[in-house]
Order: structure tokens, then C-alpha cells, then sequence
């Protein structure tokens, strides 16, 4: 190995760069051609900091390809019901109440009863008769006697509060008979 290649190794192993390297070797009266030659003959290898970037390998671009196809997917998934949701918002304001309690009936489900402005209890009531799901009604009381009006079923009355469990019960039973 020559002195000039020895040189360069060395500089490069102190962590110069090749252009640095090249200058300095300029300077002091090396030709481009000798400097070039040297610089092929060293074992860059054993310096990854001054390799040239890699590119990337057939695999990685396939996965990034198939996750921005997946993430698209997703979102145009999705992005009909963040539609519709939005169209009962550039509703009325008295008429949204009606849009949500409408669409959570129709697609069963329960996120848009909490986009209601009035009366949302009638809103969980409507859906939880359909699914004959009590739980929906989350032991709020006009949603619970709505849900028993509509069993007729004064028992769901368990599911209030004591203090107004007879009240419930009598409600329910005055809209049954």
C-alpha cells in the first residue's frame, strides 16, 4: 500500500471526509487523477460514514407502497360515514337533533345520539328499543321509562334510582293500561 493510500485511510479513519481529504491533497500538488486512483485502491469499506447512501431495497418500497395503499383504504373506508355525519351538522340547528337520532336508528349506532342537542335520552331510548338493549340507556331515568313504555315492562324500573323507582313503575304502567 502506498504512502498516499495509507494517507487517506488514515484521515478518513479520523473521520474527514473524501472532499477534505481531496483538497488538502490539491493543495499540496497531488494531480486529480493520482488522488482518484488512490482513493479507489483504499478500503472505503471499512468506513460506512463516507459511503454513498444506499438505496433502498426492493422490499421497503414494496412495504411502503403497501401501507400507503392500506392507510388510503382505510380512509376512503371511512370517510362516507364522517360524510353523512357531517351533513346532519350543516343541518338546521333544531333539525340535527332529528338527523342524528335518525341516522343512529338506521345504522344502529350509538356515537351519533351523543351529537344530539335536545332530548338526547330520546335518542339512546329509540336505539335501545330496537337492539332491546337497556344498557344503552346508561340508568338515565326518561330513557329507561321510555324503554319500559315501549316493552311494556314496568320491571326496568330496577334500573333507576330508588328514591324514583315508584315513580317510574307508575309512569309506565299508566302508559301501558
Amino acid at each position: 500500500m502506498s504512502k498516499l493510500s495509507e494517507y487517506i485511510e488514515k484521515e478518513l479513519k479520523r473521520g474527514f471526509s473524501k472532499k477534505r481529504i481531496r483538497d488538502a491533497l490539491l493543495d499540496v500538488g497531488y494531480s486529480k487523477k493520482v488522488i482518484e486512483r488512490e482513493f479507489e485502491k483504499s478500503r472505503e469499506g471499512e468506513f460506512p460514514q463516507h459511503k454513498t447512501p444506499r438505496i433502498p431495497h426492493l422490499g421497503s418500497i414494496l412495504l411502503s407502497i403497501f401501507t400507503l395503499i392500506v392507510i388510503t383504504g382505510i380512509v376512503l373506508w371511512f370517510s362516507p360515514l364522517l360524510k353523512e355525519k357531517a351533513d346532519c351538522s350543516r343541518l338546521a340547528f333544531d333539525e340535527r337533533s332529528e338527523c342524528y337520532t335518525q341516522k343512529a336508528l338506521l345504522e344502529e349506532d350509538i356515537t351519533y345520539c351523543s351529537s344530539v342537542t335536545t332530548n338526547s335520552f330520546e335518542c339512546f331510548a329509540n336505539l335501545a328499543v330496537k337492539k332491546n338493549d337497556i344498557s344503552l340507556c346508561h340508568e338515565n331515568y326518561d330513557c329507561i321509562v321510555i324503554f319500559g313504555m315501549e316493552k311494556q315492562d314496568s320491571s326496568v324500573c330496577n334500573n333507576v334510582i330508588e328514591r324514583k323507582r315508584e315513580q317510574c313503575i307508575n309512569e309506565i304502567e299508566r302508559e301501558v293500561s
